[in-house]
């Protein structure tokens, strides 16, 4: 056992160093046109902006609502530029869906039924925000 828990030290150790590579170094230019990103929100005021894929997503960012400074439509709209702002820094030609999740409400309180409820819910289209392409020699 103790020899396992050394091998998974190692192991674990030699894998922050390799990764530890690509944090360092100068930046790349970023170029991922097949790149589409979905901002979710409206549930426990927040916005997420995640890409749009089926079960692995990757998360780039979310947007809380500052209580005292926007209101909820402003919050919107700054969830929206900054989804614009993600795609454009990562090279994507692809539109942004804003999205709400629905559910169908469970049969009854058991666990069951309440995973089922979770796994038959699905994202909504709301509105498709059009991404115009990155200027040419410019911001």
């Amino acid at each position: 056992m103790k020899k396992m828990v050394m091998l998974m030290a190692a192991v674990v150790v030699v894998g922050i160093v390799v990764a530890d590579i690509y944090r360092t170094g100068p930046a790349r230019e970023i170029n991922l046109p097949d790149l589409k990103l979905r901002v979710c929100g409206g549930e426990h005021n927040r916005y997420e902006i995640t890409e749009d894929a089926a079960l692995f997503c990757a998360h780039f960012a979310t947007v809380y609502y500052p209580e005292y400074h926007i209101n909820y439509a402003e919050q919107r709209l700054l969830a929206v530029e900054v989804a614009k702002t993600v795609a454009r820094f990562l090279g994507s030609t692809n539109d942004i869906r804003i999205v709400h999740w629905e559910q169908p409400t469970p049969a009854s309180t058991n666990l069951i039924d309440q995973i089922e409820a979770k796994l038959k819910g699905k994202y909504i289209t709301d509105e498709i925000i059009p991404l115009k392409p990155k200027a040419v020699g410019g911001l």
